[in-house]
């Protein structure tokens, strides 16, 4: 009975190991994500109405706001926030495509047809 309760609890310290080298870059890298996204979404609408609003009098004073330094720093979060949203959908394809890979499902071949004389 010792030795199980031994083995056990080594079970779970190995457990709460993996669990922290696996689980923990995960979580925190989707928050990242998440937090890019949410930046990105605030900086596209809040540019569209601080910098270019849409209305005449926005057309006509957007040759001024659009390059003040706010409506740049909105900008800089629209393009690299679009960028990075881009990169996360290629690394989440290819890791997918790489699972699938593991499973190395044939294709069907076609047999060659033989003509009958």
């Amino acid at each position: 009975m010792y030795t199980r309760l031994k083995m056990n609890s080594r079970i779970q310290e190995v457990i709460v190991a993996v669990t922290h080298i696996v689980v923990d870059p995960v979580i925190s890298t989707l928050a990242v994500y998440i937090m890019i996204v949410v930046a990105h979404w605030v900086a596209s609408n809040a540019y569209a109405h601080l910098c270019t609003h849409l209305s005449w009098t926005g057309l006509a004073f957007s040759i001024f706001t659009t390059p003040m330094p706010h409506c740049k720093a909105l900008l800089w979060t629209m393009v690299n926030g679009s960028y990075v949203i881009d990169q996360m959908w290629l690394f989440l394809s290819v890791y997918v495509l790489n699972l699938l890979r593991k499973f190395n499902i044939p294709m069907k071949k076609e047999q060659p047809q033989v003509k009958e004389e």
